[in-house]
């Protein structure tokens, strides 16, 4: 038989018998694996080693500048929150925030206030620098600011000065939900063609359309005053613009139903600054999507409706007096566009007699190219793409081939 062993008794240890409670001290002395003494608001240890102490606060674990994990790896979000472009420096799309601390992966924010007044939103311009707001997370921020540097700049008509996606829209966002998420949604899907990564969210989306869906069926009187339903329809609307997916009729199709239930015209929303912006913005999305939905149909609606649509560019005339001259050149290729894509719809003429307008448009397309990037780049796509469509001679194809490559991000 096995002898038996008693087990053999060895008193503990110091450390076993009394565990040494865990104190947490600065980041510096925690990184050099030595004690703090938590002295405010330097430690000694810092102090003595010539290292800036960063105190006792709440401390993030990011790499500095860069987010390490998730979705949004090597992204950065400002430490002051800025809308506007700075002058003096120029941005890229490498490198959306230069300064700044890392982006939070945590959820995107759940609060459900979408129920702010925007009686008070004037046609200001928004402080170059401010405090971030302490109710939305990391993420959102960086995809409200890259907004504002990609996407609020090449949709408007004149991007100097007061620009209505950035000033009016984006602070809007920062109060409803509704509006926020689909920043994110436009944000993600730029972002996502740009760089290769997948950062569709169909949750977020399918909430929004169901959102839309559940207002709707309220009545005309109640969807044509919510100005959060609008601002989120505009947004989705261009989501779909940037995608260029083949989708594009399918979503439009549901997203009429909005656009017919709020009855909109330039005179819906009284008063309010953001809600006649959201309108007339509306009212430019049904002028060029009417036409890409259905061509007899887009006739249709660009024969009765195209003056009333064309309140966006007024819009900007009245905002920018000095640009007189570009404004009214802006009004011809417009025209001309929605004049020609009538033409070919209803009577299919032969090429010689749109000839004539064609070479119009060239030229006047030539002499606003002499301004330079003061329009956003998305302003004459619609136009381009219909006369490169109507274009009957070698030059004129060449042109359009080539302007409209020029339009690629």
């Amino acid at each position: 038989m096995a002898e038996d062993h008693a087990p053999s008794h060895h008193p503990p240890s110091p450390s076993a018998r009394k565990k040494r409670p865990k104190i947490k001290g600065c980041y510096e002395c925690s990184r050099r694996r030595i004690d703090c003494d938590r002295q405010p608001p330097s430690c000694q240890k810092c102090t003595l080693k010539g290292l800036k102490c960063s105190g006792m606060g709440i401390r993030y674990r990011f790499t500095e500048g860069v987010a390490s994990r998730g979705k949004l790896a090597g992204k950065q979000v400002a430490v002051s929150l800025s809308y506007r472009k700075d002058p003096s420096r120029r941005s890229s799309q490498a490198d959306v925030f230069s300064e700044g601390k890392s982006l939070a992966t945590q959820p995107m924010d759940d609060d459900n206030n979408n129920n702010t007044t925007t009686d008070s939103i004037q046609l200001d311009l928004l402080p170059l620098l401010r405090p971030p707001p302490q109710h939305i997370d990391g993420a959102t921020l960086y995809f409200l600011q890259y907004f504002a540097q990609h996407l609020a700049p090449v949709n408007a008509v004149i991007d100097r000065g007061f620009n209505g996606y950035r000033d009016l829209i984006l602070p809007f966002a920062e109060s409803d939900r509704l509006v926020r998420d689909a920043i994110v949604l436009v944000s993600r899907q730029h972002l996502s063609l740009n760089s290769g990564d997948s950062l569709a969210d169909s949750i977020i989306y399918n909430r929004l359309i169901r959102g839309l869906l559940t207002r709707s069926c309220k009545g005309s009187f109640l969807l044509r005053r919510d100005i959060s339903s609008m601002t989120a329809l505009l947004l989705l609307n261009l989501r779909e613009v940037i995608s260029g997916s083949g989708d594009f009729k399918l979503v439009y199709s549901t997203l009429r139903a909005f656009f017919d239930t709020a009855a909109l015209s330039p005179g819906v929303g009284g008063s309010c600054e953001l809600t006649k912006f959201v309108t007339i913005q509306l009212l430019r999305v049904r002028l060029f999507a009417e036409a890409l939905f259905d061509e007899s149909h887009g006739a249709q609606y660009l024969s009765t409706h195209g003056v009333t649509c064309l309140e966006f560019l007024r819009y900007c005339q009245r905002l920018h007096p000095e640009h007189e001259a570009l404004m009214a050149d802006l009004f011809t290729l417009v025209t001309l566009a929605c004049d020609v894509y009538v033409k070919r719809a209803g009577d299919n003429p032969p090429s010689a007699q749109t000839y004539p307008l064609v070479e119009r448009f060239r030229q006047v397309a030539e002499n606003v190219k002499h301004y330079g990037n003061v329009l956003g780049q998305n302003l004459l796509s619609w136009p381009y793409f219909v006369m490169a469509a109507e274009s009957s001679t070698p030059a004129h194809r060449e042109f359009f081939d080539r302007e409209l490559q020029s339009l690629l991000p």
